[in-house]
């Protein structure tokens, strides 16, 4: 029989990772009550979700989600947004943030009950995974390679993009040597670049006085250059 096509055995929900556990919240005065599901950005939990697929953006809505803790309880996020990869070709990360636990009661699944689109009409209601928490190190969960551009890694005979479990930060040249990329010839190389970065390692840093020239944040996308065309 024919081996059966990736995309059939790949799974739609690819990465499910805590980013980080919000901060606690000020004590109640005489009283012991547990933290609100509401609470502040600063004490929102933050569980960041990698599709294999672009995401409909009119189809995102925060009561379509439900995660499991390792106590049992299950709870809701209270927003849900595309990013940390935010351009127009980037939708396949999702950020959830809400109460969903501590390093003691951690989430342990989500589950997606509501319906939740790709950008081609699938439906990827029903679509489950396992959460891993932010002591893990941070994994690469897919790569796609993109069209030539000119304005996207010049003077590169290729493009891959990868998605990552985390948000990445102070990457630099440095890092290049790091990447081993296989070839279809056998030959072993290492990307001639980065592209799709907000700031790189080797960047002077941004005084203190004006941190707008920081821009936003880097996002859990990376697109590698590569100088040969040999397929990767």
């Amino acid at each position: 029989p024919e081996a059966p096509d990736e995309a059939q055995i790949s799974p739609l929900l690819l990465s499910a990772q805590i980013q980080r556990y919000g901060d606690p919240p000020p004590p109640l005065a005489e009283t012991t009550e547990a933290r609100m599901v509401e609470a502040s950005e600063a004490q929102d939990d933050r569980l960041l979700l990698v599709f294999a697929r672009q995401l409909d953006p009119m189809t995102v809505d925060a009561q379509s989600f439900a995660i499991v803790r390792a106590d049992g309880r299950r709870v809701r996020p209270t927003r849900a947004f595309l990013g940390p990869g935010d351009e127009r070709d980037e939708n396949r990360s999702l950020t959830l943030t809400g109460n969903f636990g501590d390093a003691e009661h951690p989430p342990v699944a989500i589950h997606i009950l509501g319906n939740l689109y790709a950008e081609d009409g699938e439906d990827l209601s029903g679509l489950d995974a396992q959460i891993i928490g932010p002591e893990e190190p941070d994994h690469l969960v897919l790569v796609e390679r993109l069209p030539s551009e000119a304005q996207r890694c010049p003077n590169a005979a290729q493009t891959l993009r990868t998605y990552w479990s985390d948000a990445l930060a102070e990457v630099g040249a440095a890092d290049l040597g790091t990447i081993d990329l296989t070839l279809a010839d056998g030959r072993r190389v290492t990307p001639l670049d980065f592209d799709d970065q907000a700031r790189r390692a080797e960047d002077e840093p941004c005084p203190a006085a004006f941190s707008s020239c920081l821009g936003p944040a880097d996002d859990n996308v990376l697109d590698l250059c590569v100088a040969d065309e040999a397929a990767v």
